[in-house]
């Protein structure tokens, strides 16, 4: 299955915004990846995603402290 990105989720993105789901979500074959939809049919990159969950641990759950972000290329 290709990465889950605006263009490959097509099916999914009219699927959830005719049917009136709240969220759909699509993976790709190893679901290292991930790509989201909303309610409207909007693609959410998951890079979004990450700054979603970050701001519901500190403002909803109380997370503090301090935050660390890196890369990490890696190769097959």
């Amino acid at each position: 299955m290709p990465s889950p990105s605006a263009a490959t989720l097509y099916r999914l993105k009219h699927l959830v915004a005719a049917e009136g789901y709240d969220i759909g979500i699509g993976t790709d074959g190893d679901a290292d990846r991930l790509g989201i939809i909303d309610e409207q049919g909007n693609f959410i990159h998951p890079n979004e995603v990450l700054l979603l969950l970050y701001y519901y641990l500190l403002e909803y759950k109380g997370w503090k402290g301090s935050v660390f972000v890196t890369s990490l290329p890696l190769t097959s």
